[in-house]
Parts: C-alpha cells; structure tokens; sequence
C-alpha cells in the first residue's frame, strides 16, 4: 500500500512539474484545436513569422501561436510560406494559469495579426514595441469551432517598427 501512495504522489508531482513549464505547449498540426489561417500575405512577408493576441467578449485572453511558455515568457510563432500562416489559436484558463487549444464561435473586432522578423519572443527580454514589424488589422474576423480564414486582401496592412 506504502508503494502504491508514493507512486501517485509521484504521479501528481510529476504532472504538477510539467503542466507549470510546458504551458500551452502541443502539436501545431493537432486537429483537434483550432487554426486561424491568414492566406494572401504579400511575398515580401515570406519568411517572417506571424500571431496574435485578442481577448473574446468575455475578457478572456485568445492566443495565436505555436507555443507559449508561461514559465519563461516565451512564445514560438508559426512561419509565413507562399503567402500563408497557419496559427494555431489557444485559450487562456484563468483557474489554472495556462492554455489550452480553441474551439470557440466568437466574432472578434479590431483582430490584429502581427508579422514579426524572429521565431520567438520573450516578453521579459525583447521589447514588445520594437518586436513586430508589420501586421494586418480586420474589421471582424469570426471563430466557428475554433477555426477561421481570412486573407489579407481583406484587411489593412500596417507597418511597425524594425527590431
């Protein structure tokens, strides 16, 4: 019985460990979660990375990337090929201070992607403001089952600063 109890505490300090460092860590070809793909990028973007962060109608944090580390800070960004970025899309928990792969219907307005020179960012290290260097601004864009495709033709392309 003694093993048994110290197995599953194991178990739980184990699980504690990863949870807190791996964040919203996963698979960003997974179909279980959703994708926004942003197509029609100009070719001068190709190479470049892309993301976003927006929050939903209740406040809630909706994150666009590959992963992000809460521990470290740290984000990894899908990169722009023949004109399109396939961002996985998460949703922050506010219970347990992580994220978890989307699946929501919300309509977002003033939704940004960022178009950015570097596979990742650390938000304790780089500075946010110098970080992007272009980006496209929607009107609306519209999440069903976690999934929505917008082209760039569609939006403003916008110019940021040059890290």
């Amino acid at each position: 019985m003694a093993k048994k109890i110290i197995g599953l505490e194991m178990l739980v300090i184990m699980l504690v460990f990863v949870t807190m460092f791996v964040g919203c860590d996963g698979d960003p070809t997974d179909n279980n979660g959703g994708i926004f793909l942003l197509t029609n990028i100009p070719a001068e973007y190709d190479g470049k990375y892309a993301l976003f962060e927006e929050r939903n109608s209740d406040g809630v944090l909706v994150l666009g990337c590959i992963n992000f580390n809460l521990s470290t800070g740290t984000g990894t960004f899908p990169k722009i090929s023949n004109g399109q970025a396939r961002i996985p899309v998460w949703l922050e928990d506010r219970t347990t201070d992580s994220f978890s792969k989307y699946h929501g219907d919300d309509a977002f307005d003033e939704f940004r992607v960022k178009i950015v020179n570097k596979p990742t960012y650390n938000k304790r290290y780089d500075d946010g403001e110098e970080f992007w260097i272009a980006g496209v601004e929607f009107e609306s864009v519209v999440f069903s089952n976690g999934n929505a495709t917008k082209s760039a033709n569609d939006g403003n392309i916008f110019i940021g600063n040059q890290q």
